[in-house]
């Protein structure tokens, strides 16, 4: 069993959405469509489908009464064992860790490539947003920093905006214009008394915050 290969996709990992890119001219051109008959390449998409939403994802249970209920045959074990080499075209044995066992799972070189293509476009999809979330804080705060006196080219300072925005969640308070006012005049404080920006957000207070 050690021989075996470990599957790349950690057990706990979920695929969101009901999406996977499906690379269909790889898929038409594949050893797949030419050598499987189409009875038994039927259930093997089904069997490709619920691999994608299974944990890990892009495996399957080493187990044909599993298997049978998978691939849309329910209990019929004669009617698995029909189609059964078929739909498992070039699925193979692999390692999964599942809360601390070794467990044999199957793994397939398509649907893996699917996962982790899905993986990475949904890992990208979550770091534009995060981004993006962080991109439009910082702009309203800028506007708020605006409306709070600051001159544009302090709004322009990346340092001295961040200070800032540190501050205030360090105050938990609310971004109301009093309150950036403070924070900007805490920041400028400390930042003439010698203090680099990235070490003074620790020691504010902000007296006068309404919260």
């Amino acid at each position: 069993m050690d021989e075996l290969p470990s599957y790349p996709v950690p057990h706990g990992t979920v695929l969101r959405g009901n999406w996977v890119p499906w690379h269909f001219r790889r898929v038409l051109k594949s050893r797949f469509v030419a050598h499987v008959q189409p009875a038994a390449g039927f259930h093997g998409i089904l069997l490709w489908s619920e691999a994608c939403d299974q944990d890990p994802p892009g495996t399957l249970p080493d187990d044909d009464v599993e298997l049978a209920r998978l691939a849309g045959l329910g209990q019929n074990l004669a009617g698995w064992r029909a189609v059964r080499e078929g739909a498992l075209f070039e699925w193979a044995p692999c390692l999964c860790d599942i809360r601390g066992e070794t467990v044999v799972r199957l793994q397939n070189p398509f649907v893996t490539e699917f996962v982790l293509d899905a993986l990475g476009h949904m890992e990208r999809k979550l770091r534009e947003g995060k981004d993006g979330a962080d991109r439009s804080l910082i702009s309203r705060l800028r506007r708020k920093m605006r409306e709070a006196g600051a001159h544009a080219g302090l709004t322009e300072r990346e340092d001295f905006v961040i200070a800032v925005q540190a501050a205030l969640r360090a105050a938990e308070v609310r971004w109301t214009v009093p309150n950036v006012r403070i924070a900007m005049d805490e920041v400028s404080l400390r930042s003439e008394a010698g203090g680099q920006l990235r070490n003074v957000v620790g020691a504010l207070r902000m007296p006068g915050a309404v919260r």
